[in-house]
């Protein structure tokens, strides 16, 4: 209670609010109400404040406005998450939960979705933002409704659905570095009961944000092509189809890791003699190779909804096919000492099948089943340079999962206002990983493998996975706009097969015991929408990694916590002006961590020692080499977990006003803060405090159908990390820039 006290005191203090983003549209300029939201938080459709969850939504409108063109911005927008990025993925972390492991097999704790299917492993590029109608971020654990477990949260991307008038809008855009952009949405029927929509969206940049200064070529430029079908039908007055498809095809020299952080150094490798290399400017790198990215992906989704009387009967089908080839200087030095090409393969099938209650009755209450199979690989990661003497590794590693859960969950109205939810599910997971290390003769190029030499012996290893989680909620309604509710939930992340190289010990299931209190409420005749919540998240065994050169490692904390209160506020202050403003504190610690992963820069060694290691290091420790010392066991009990910022805030304004008759002016700043986080458990890397922001200013003709938009994303040009790892060697705490400061216009139009 002195914390939850102490919470409300700060929040009050600081006037840290947050945002919800009206589903629909944007109110147009004579509207002084705020829109009503509508989520699919328990999957059904309600409003979003009946709703006795934690949730944000995100339009389409707000996207444009904030120049969000990337899952990796949505922290801009919603405070409580924070997304990093490393070899190709993307690691979404809410309220603190998360891990940052890039390595196949691994899924995150933050789940995502696309209309509802899982996406098991997410590449940074394959969420298809272009034809999103909303996003909802759920934040706590969620181990009773959505089709896969996680202790997080989720990230809910609902596409839109074709409509039944003819359509077709699109943009045309040219921004800085040379970058083009260009998409296009068509929606038409067929017949009186089906249509069918196509999206298509590119981007190419043509000059890059930095440059190699070992090779001369340029780093920091990519191009990315996307496609998506919707189908819908009613064949019948009790039956609806939606099928879906996208294909999606990246390719980028964005390096995974570029090189040593601002204040930290990189080293000659071992052999060579001691060197601490001169720091570089921001979006360079010094490799004598330069990175490759390339992925592609697609996927297929049927969804059947069927009236049985009063009861719905749904059925939901996925599959996703993803592949995606990395190729990077992993000793980034002018040296050819380490090369890494990482195939990666990801397959998932998936089936549920769900029952539901009638809506709108006094007890409302949904069942299902639900199956994942899932198949992970590196198919043949090459490991090739002078480390290797002459020769290369090629590593297989795989990790299968086969998923059955079963689910059910209800709320019942036990007096007028106030309501009980209740929900468990039961899952299963078996988990299967193989993998070996075959020695080859030097390939003819360091994406080429040799001639065989020695087939290594295959490792195979095998596990089983069970866990009830649950999920009880009360809630009562005030009066007719304001909710009390109080949850206690568990959300579980299951064990994982660590694949490059393959461990026979796998990383034990995180599990999330969370408990929460909130409110929401809309006052002054729907003017204004102010909701909050305090919470608590208790976990048990958290997943985290541990890095050698490119090789990453799952491991397991014994203990953490994670609490803090965050509060959204959205007003409609006159005609057509709105604001929207959200804050998240938290308060997130590693209870108990053993023998924790520390490191250090070679020349901050303390007496020889590593700070708060329990035995010495023994790796590149020579003061006058650059990178880290290697990995020594450590006691991080106490330190912040990390990737968990303490204070995290948003501010975005949108001001709509008329120009003559056959014009209207749409102006829409936006401002994120972060106080800065540490990167790993040992709390000795952490990013600073920044604030990124935006700006679009958009002149649309009076009717909506053409349109001039300019658009500016971190005006201030603030230099800031998309991912940072320590590592246990001379490559020291290796570096993803985040994006520049990138601006640019578009003409939009619909018809």
């Amino acid at each position: 209670m002195h914390f939850i006290r102490g919470s409300l005191l700060v929040a009050l203090a600081t006037g840290v609010w947050g945002h919800s983003v009206a589903q629909e549209s944007t109110p147009s300029s004579s509207s002084t109400q705020i829109e009503e939201i509508v989520v699919t938080a328990q999957r059904r459709t309600e409003r979003a404040q009946d709703v006795p969850i934690s949730v944000d939504t995100i339009d389409a409108t707000t996207l444009t406005d904030a120049h969000i063109t990337s899952a990796l911005d949505l922290s801009q927008v919603v405070p409580a998450v924070n997304i990093q990025y490393g070899t190709g993925t993307y690691t979404p972390f809410i309220r603190g939960i998360g891990n940052p492991i890039a390595v196949a097999g691994n899924e995150a704790s933050v789940s995502t979705y696309v209309d509802g299917f899982y996406v098991a492993r997410v590449f940074a590029d394959f969420l298809p933002l272009e034809d999103v109608e909303q996003i909802e971020v759920l934040k706590g654990p969620q181990g009773t409704l959505f089709g896969r477990n996680s202790t997080g949260g989720l990230i809910n991307l609902i596409t839109r659905t074709p409509e039944r008038d003819p359509t077709i809008e699109g943009s045309v855009g040219y921004g800085n570095y040379n970058t083009t952009t260009g998409k296009i949405y068509a929606s038409v029927p067929l017949g009186s009961s089906s249509a069918i929509s196509l999206s298509a969206f590119g981007e190419a940049q043509g000059d890059a944000w930095g440059r190699n200064v070992t090779t001369g070529q340029d780093v920091g430029r990519g191009d990315k092509y996307r496609l998506r079908a919707k189908f819908v039908s009613s064949p019948t007055d009790t039956m609806n189809l939606t099928f879906s498809a996208g294909y999606i095809h990246a390719q980028s020299n964005f390096t995974p890791a570029g090189g040593p952080a601002i204040g930290t150094t990189t080293g000659n490798p071992p052999g060579f003699p001691p060197m601490m290399y001169t720091p570089l400017s921001f979006f360079d790198t010094r490799g004598n190779e330069n990175p490759e990215t390339r992925a592609k992906s697609f996927d297929a989704s049927l969804r059947l909804d069927q009236k049985l009387g009063e009861l719905s009967l749904v059925s939901l089908t996925g599959y996703r096919n993803s592949r995606i080839f990395v190729f990077n200087d992993y000793d980034y030095t002018p040296i050819n000492f380490f090369n890494a090409t990482l195939p990666d393969k990801e397959k998932q099938v998936s089936q549920e099948l769900q029952l539901l209650s009638a809506p709108g009755s006094r007890f409302n209450w949904i069942a299902g089943l639900y199956y994942l199979h899932l198949e992970s690989a590196y198919d043949g990661a090459a490991f090739s340079g002078l480390e290797f003497g002459g020769i290369d590794a090629i590593l297989y590693g795989a990790q299968k999962t086969d998923s059955y859960s079963g689910y059910v969950q209800g709320t019942y109205e036990i007096v007028p206002k106030l309501k009980l939810t209740l929900g468990g599910r039961y899952t299963s997971d078996d988990v299967s990983g193989s993998g070996r290390t075959d020695i080859t003769g030097p390939g003819s190029s360091p994406l080429s493998a040799g001639p065989l030499i020695v087939t290594g012996a295959t490792t195979d290893v095998y596990r089983t996975f069970n866990k009830f989680t649950y999920r009880a909620a009360l809630d009562y309604s005030v009066q007719e706009d304001v909710l009390l509710y109080a949850s206690v939930s568990r959300g579980f992340k299951s064990g994982v097969i660590t694949t490059l190289p393959i461990n026979p010990e796998p990383a034990l299931p995180e599990v999330v015991e969370a408990y929460e209190l909130g409110i929401k409420s809309e006052i002054l005749d729907r003017k204004l929408r102010l909701n909050a919540a305090i919470f608590q998240s208790d976990i048990t065994d958290p997943q985290v990694q541990r890095i050698v050169a490119a090789t990453n490692e799952v491991v397991n904390a014994q203990g953490a916590r994670s609490r803090g209160i965050e509060a959204e506020l959205e007003a409609a202050v006159a005609p057509g002006l709105q604001v929207r403003a959200s804050s998240t504190f938290l308060d997130a610690k590693y209870t108990n961590f053993q023998d924790a992963p520390f490191t250090t820069g070679t020349n901050q060694l303390v007496n020889g020692a590593v700070p708060g290691c329990s035995a010495p290091a023994t790796g590149n420790t020579d003061p006058a080499n650059g990178g880290n010392v290697g990995y020594c066991p450590g006691n991080a009990s106490g330190n912040r977990m990390s990737r968990a910022p303490r204070v995290t805030a948003s501010l975005g304004v949108n001001w709509s006003m008329p120009i003559g008759d056959k014009f209207k002016l749409r102006l829409a700043p936006s401002l994120s803060y972060n106080s800065g986080f540490y990167w790993d458990p040992d709390n000795r890397t952490r990013q600073p405090s920044f604030s990124i922001l935006n700006f679009t200013a958009t002149l649309a003709t009076a009717d909506n159908r053409w349109a001039l938009r300019a658009w500016a994303s971190n005006l201030t040009n603030k230099h800031y990390y998309a991912y940072v790892a320590e590592q246990g060697d001379q490559t020291g705490n290796t570096a993803v820039p985040a994006a520049p400061r990138l601006v640019g216009a578009a003409i939009d139009f619909k018809f």
